[in-house]
């Protein structure tokens, strides 16, 4: 294994000949690096994901995990500079309609399973083990102090995550906290009614308590006028509700079915914060990977031009080194290069640059291209993919740039892809 002091500065070519293989090195590390084992699998190498009842896996482990993800997945080694690292490794844990590739984030998967094992605490399954966790903590009406175990509070952590992905349809009212689950329409009392809240003395009880105990509430004395309004309008609310028999059942807000670990990951609020036009599209396309994950990197702006690189401090210039010059980013090594403007040129097809990013998927600006033939989309990405590579091997291998040999490539390519 190499030590991480050891790690080489990335060279322009080694940022490109990595791409070759990343096609390959998704389905690795989405298949096998991000799932867990069954635990009685006999392997030299430990599950790189913890069951329900294992309840935590430390941040370190996950941070060292990641790395070694990151780094098998951008360049195939176990370490790898940060420059060689095409996209911040957050983005490519989004999903892959959301503006990523998709990649288990290992953090947010653990936390969704710790919440599936407080799912089985609340259920209503008898089981000696709940006894055991909750031995010196009752499940509600325990207030929160450091005499509670470890266990405990390990699950304590994850719960105010857990409720606010959930609600609550009561039934005995056991199960539910009359003031930190979301059981009413207006959501958890402690937000709707924050002003009652803060004059309780047992945070922590349950819906069945407080309907026991004749809707007490155990407030301090003297409410301020906005918790007597907030009483009084919550009284009304608990009169015309009525307790049954069975178990609550809790249910995830976004899909309003049982919890689950998987539906808990998917969850809206885990979404990237910026809309992402392209994502669903380029996944969306029947293309091989090479092309999508090429597309992915084209419409972050992430490819290795020499701007890119430079930017990276990883060369000592920008300039093109077809042309004289010219800053090679992205606009000049698809379109305004010399090479590439005489391709777009022999295919008709030199509006194609004025076209902005997000209008690539509304329709076909060309009126000689027969859209049902040869989608718009289908042929432009396999032209960019092979600007892109005809760039890398007349820079890296001394090959001339041929617009001829590209379109013939490009024709090649569906043939090739069928079979």
């Amino acid at each position: 294994m190499q030590d991480e002091n050891s790690v080489q500065v990335p060279t322009p070519k080694t940022q490109i000949t990595s791409l070759k293989f990343e096609r390959y090195r998704l389905t690795l590390v989405t298949a096998i690096l991000s799932t867990p084992r069954p635990p009685h699998t006999h392997t030299t190498h430990p599950p790189l994901h913890v069951s329900s009842e294992s309840l935590n896996i430390p941040k370190t482990a996950i941070k060292a995990i990641d790395r070694r993800r990151r780094a098998f997945f951008w360049t195939g080694d176990e370490v790898c500079h940060g420059s060689r690292c095409l996209v911040a490794w957050e983005n490519v844990s989004i999903s892959k309609n959301d503006g990523g590739l998709g990649v288990k984030n290992l953090e947010l998967q653990n936390r969704c399973i710790l919440m599936k094992f407080i799912n089985k605490l609340f259920s209503n399954e008898p089981a000696p083990w709940k006894q055991w966790i909750l031995r010196d903590a009752a499940s509600f009406d325990t207030p929160s102090n450091s005499s509670t175990s470890y266990l405990w509070r390990i699950v304590n952590d994850e719960l105010t995550t857990y409720r606010s992905i959930t609600y609550v349809k009561v039934r005995d009212g056991a199960s539910t906290s009359f003031w930190f689950d979301h059981w009413l329409p207006a959501g958890p009392l402690y937000v709707s009614h924050s002003a009652l809240f803060s004059h309780t003395t047992r945070p922590n009880v349950s819906v069945q308590d407080v309907f026991q105990a004749r809707f007490d509430l155990r407030l301090r004395s003297r409410l301020t006028n906005a918790a007597a309004t907030q009483l009084a309008d919550l009284l009304l609310c608990l009169q015309e509700t009525n307790l049954g028999d069975g178990a609550d059942e809790r249910r995830l807000k976004h899909t309003g079915k049982v919890f689950t670990a998987r539906d808990a990951y998917a969850t809206p609020d885990r979404r990237s914060d910026t809309p992402d036009v392209h994502g669903r599209h380029i996944w969306g396309t029947r293309l091989p990977n090479k092309v999508k994950i090429f597309a992915w990197l084209y419409f972050k702006d992430r490819l290795s031009t020499r701007g890119n690189l430079f930017a990276k401090h990883v060369l000592d210039d920008d300039a093109c080194q077809r042309c004289s010059g010219c800053v090679e980013d992205r606009q000049h090594v698809f379109f305004d290069c010399t090479s590439s403007a005489e391709l777009w040129q022999m295919l008709q097809m030199s509006s194609v640059a004025e076209l902005a990013d997000a209008n690539v998927w509304t329709g076909c600006p060309l009126p000689h291209l027969d859209a049902k033939l040869c989608p718009f989309v289908f042929l432009s990405l396999t032209i960019l993919s092979r600007i892109w590579d005809a760039r890398n091997a007349e820079v890296f291998g001394s090959e001339p740039s041929s617009s001829r040999r590209i379109i013939t490539r490009v024709c090649d390519d569906p043939v090739i892809w069928q079979k």
